[in-house]
């Protein structure tokens, strides 16, 4: 898989690795496109089971757990559409640099939904600590796009975690720290 991280660096790399990295890209964004419904709906579905009700906890980390993933999936087709047409940037480039800082806002925001309610002693356990859940994977999908790889789901990622005992910076955060033509 290593290649394949080359050719998601814009590094040259040969036809089988590039096809490896189109087949991994089409992955990742259809991926990400079911995770933005699957996951809110999961964990919905098992705070309503257990008896909690959808209060504001609920609703800011399912908006939040819901509106990342779409960024990853726009991601992963601009990544795609890069590798494929071989451009030395990344397609929406600045549209990407333009919605981080609002992201990170939504992150901070969306925390109020929990803190709110658990401040105030007014929310059932479950909800919050569903919404809560649900907020904690909405962050950590922000750090994964735009700072830090905190996914790991190659042998590859897992071997170089172990070795280096660091998380390397996102394929994102690369593509928004180089610079434009």
């Amino acid at each position: 898989m290593s290649g394949v991280s080359a050719a998601f660096r814009g590094e040259p790399v040969g036809d089988e690795v590039r096809e490896r990295a189109f087949k991994r890209l089409r992955m990742l964004w259809t991926l990400e496109a079911v995770n933005l419904v699957l996951v809110p709906a999961a964990v919905t579905t098992v705070v309503l089971r257990s008896g909690g009700s959808i209060g504001l906890a609920m609703i800011s980390g399912g908006l939040l757990c819901a509106a990342l993933p779409v960024l990853g999936t726009l991601y992963w087709r601009a990544k795609l559409a890069q590798l494929r047409s071989g451009a030395s940037v990344l397609p929406g480039r600045a549209g990407f640099a333009r919605v981080k800082p609002v992201a990170a806002g939504a992150v901070m925001v969306s925390a109020a939904g929990w803190v709110v309610p658990l401040a105030a002693g007014n929310a059932d356990a479950a909800g919050l600590i569903g919404g809560v859940v649900l907020w904690t994977m909405g962050a950590l999908e922000y750090v994964n796009y735009f700072h830090r790889q905190v996914m790991h789901d190659t042998r590859a990622d897992v071997r170089r975690l172990v070795a280096t005992r660091r998380l390397r910076r996102s394929f994102l955060a690369l593509d928004l720290e180089r610079p434009p033509p």
